[in-house]
């Protein structure tokens, strides 16, 4: 770019910052503040962000989901909620699980749509429904936020067979459809 050119380009740059400027008021006034945007968490649990959560109890043999404000943490936060048990009023509500406490330190992994949860210490020693039924409150609580479609039990980070609502054990990642008897409420 010649001399010229850059002189002349440099003119109408000044021109047209010039013509932006904004006077002298004749006196000062309030300025609008708009308050910031957060994020869409909620209040904090602790030292962390929360985050609006649903999780699946049982009342009378059948899901009911239950609204519940987690740390955040995507899916494994459903989990950990899910793990703590029924609040004292969804206790005398007659709400119950049969989910171990220990689900609240399970590893949660999620590929594409399908979130691997670590099998729960004690998992082993519910009777076979217990067990169903717990599979079908974990199925329903971390499915329930509408990116994650199924669930796959893992071991040590193997797939391991799961218990669906016939009674079968599956070798395969497993959704709420799994468990028609269980519809939530």
């Amino acid at each position: 770019m010649s001399r010229a050119a850059r002189l002349g380009a440099a003119a109408v740059l000044a021109l047209s910052l010039g013509a932006c400027a904004i006077g002298a008021e004749p006196a000062p006034r309030d300025a609008a503040v708009t308050a910031p945007r957060l994020p869409a968490y909620g209040p904090t649990v602790g030292r962390e962000r929360a985050m609006d959560v649903e999780v699946c109890l049982l009342e009378r043999g059948r899901l009911r989901r239950v609204g519940r404000t987690a740390a955040a943490g995507g899916v494994a936060s459903a989990l950990r909620s899910l793990a703590r048990g029924p609040t004292g009023g969804e206790r005398r509500a007659g709400l119950t699980t049969d989910v171990p406490q220990s689900a609240e330190e399970s590893q949660v992994t999620v590929a594409s749509s399908v979130a691997q949860v670590e099998v729960p210490t004690g998992f082993a020693r519910l009777t076979a429904e217990q067990q169903i039924r717990a599979m079908a409150q974990i199925v329903c609580s971390v499915t329930s936020g509408g990116v994650i479609r199924s669930v796959r039990l893992v071991s040590d980070g193997k797939a391991v067979f799961a218990p669906v609502g016939s009674g079968a054990l599956v070798d395969r990642s497993v959704g709420l459809g799994d468990y028609p008897a269980f519809t939530p409420r």
